[in-house]
């Protein structure tokens, strides 16, 4: 592990994949009294400008992409609070098709390509000053742990914003020893609304309702499978920010959102997952950048790395990376692990003692479990895949270790939880996470 947290921080040191870009006056449609400026986001991630002057139902107006500063000029009709656009290329190309709505001092707008293949949404504010600045994608994005009580049941949850509003993530109830994950939103109006799935099964176990306030405790009603209420009441014990980094022009999209700690350490190690994502994703548009714009290629290229947290507490955070793109055709997935308490990242070998054959173990316990499955004793293509498998991501938690295999375009990717009481004698005696069991 010590090497392992040296070549790490060499690397953090050294690497530090930012995009260095201004941000520029945006502005070449005409200057009129009816000329509105808004800017905002494309599905909440990267910083886009819409510069719209409608005069007599007719509408002129510019779309820029405030990182890349690639412009595109629209041209459309209005009627009441509805607009219609076409989006045109530097070499009047029809690129793009825009359906929006104005709510208030708001633009939501709907963008397709013009082969409508390829869809994403833009939430933009009006403003009042054309010149732009651009935005920390990352501010309105969070990850937290709380402790509480549904119906006179202790549970730990924790809970990652992502974009658009989408909540994801965990709870555990202490006494039953049972884990749930979580799906849901937070509304424009903090409405919060978490719907809960057994971990094991899938199946519905409830839903949970409550306004949210940022950085508070958290007052609820929790409905079971019946729709029956109870009372739910939860603290909030830890906070930790999102990093994100975003890029957009005319044939590239990416992002990536991760944890960022006040821990040096886990940030170098963060920084060390996504790099070569990164610096794949950079490359790939600075390659197509040198060809000639062409609609087929709008938007085109398009990358993604997000996080699921699965387990966060006092000293411990564990997850999962998981990075996605067009040109390459599948996902990939790094596991963390790390112990704020001792500032260390968690591996197998610090897990298991000395001689403890862990990996063969680990090989028949999931061949074990999945002797119970119903999908993979029924479905021989299920079978033939999964036992390829090595499920060498884990990360730890509250019940045990949990080992995943990778993703699969139509079994998803499959996971087992080992018990600490079926390992628990195999764990050396100065193992950190003994701290959880």
């Amino acid at each position: 592990m010590i090497s392992f947290l040296k070549k790490i921080i060499g690397v953090g040191m050294l690497f530090c994949c930012t995009f260095v870009l201004t941000a520029q006056q945006y502005l070449s449609v005409p200057v009129s009294n009816n000329m509105k400026y808004y800017e905002g986001r494309i599905d909440d991630l990267n910083d886009v400008k819409i510069n719209l002057n409608c005069h007599k139902g007719e509408c002129l107006g510019e779309l820029v992409y405030l990182r890349s500063g690639d412009r595109f000029n629209l041209r459309g009709q209005q009627a009441d609070n509805q607009v219609v656009l076409e989006e045109y290329d530097q070499y009047q190309q029809l690129s793009g098709l825009l359906t929006g709505e104005f709510i208030g001092n708001s633009l939501v707008v709907a963008w397709e390509n013009i082969e409508q293949t390829i869809g994403s949404n833009i939430y933009l504010k009006e403003v009042t000053n054309v010149q732009t600045e651009l935005s920390n994608c990352a501010d309105n994005k969070w990850i937290q742990s709380y402790k509480g009580e549904i119906d006179r049941r202790e549970v730990e949850m924790v809970l990652q914003k992502t974009a658009s509003n989408r909540i994801e993530g965990t709870a555990y109830f202490i006494k039953d020893k049972k884990s749930c994950i979580i799906r849901g939103e937070v509304t424009g109006n903090n409405n919060l609304h978490l719907n809960l799935f057994d971990a094991n099964t899938q199946s519905a176990y409830g839903s949970i309702r409550a306004i949210y306030r940022n950085s508070e405790a958290l007052s609820a009603s929790f409905y079971d499978t019946n729709n029956a209420q109870s009372s739910a009441s939860f603290e909030l014990v830890h906070n930790i920010g999102i990093n994100c980094m975003e890029y957009a022009d005319y044939y590239s999209t990416y992002d990536f959102l991760y944890p960022h700690s006040e821990d040096p350490l886990f940030n170098h190690i963060m920084n060390f997952l996504t790099k070569d994502w990164m610096a794949n994703c950079k490359s790939k548009a600075d390659l197509i950048r040198q060809e000639r714009a062409t609609p087929p290629l709008r938007a085109s290229q398009r990358g993604y790395t997000w996080t699921e947290v699965n387990f966060y507490s006092n000293d411990f955070i564990s997850g999962l990376l998981t990075h996605d793109n067009t040109w390459e055709g599948n996902k990939s997935t790094k596991a963390f692990n790390y112990d704020f308490a001792n500032r260390a990242s968690i591996e197998l070998e610090d897990i298991f003692k000395a001689g403890f054959d862990y990996d063969a173990f680990i090989k028949n316990y999931i061949q074990e479990d999945f002797k119970d499955n119903e999908a993979y004793q029924s479905d021989v293509s299920f079978q033939a895949w999964l036992n390829q498998q090595h499920f060498k991501l884990f990360t730890v938690g509250r019940e045990g270790l949990h080992f995943f295999s990778n993703f699969h375009i139509v079994y998803g990717r499959q996971s087992v939880l080992i018990p600490y009481k079926k390992i628990k004698s195999n764990i050396k005696k100065k193992s950190t996470i003994r701290r959880l069991f």
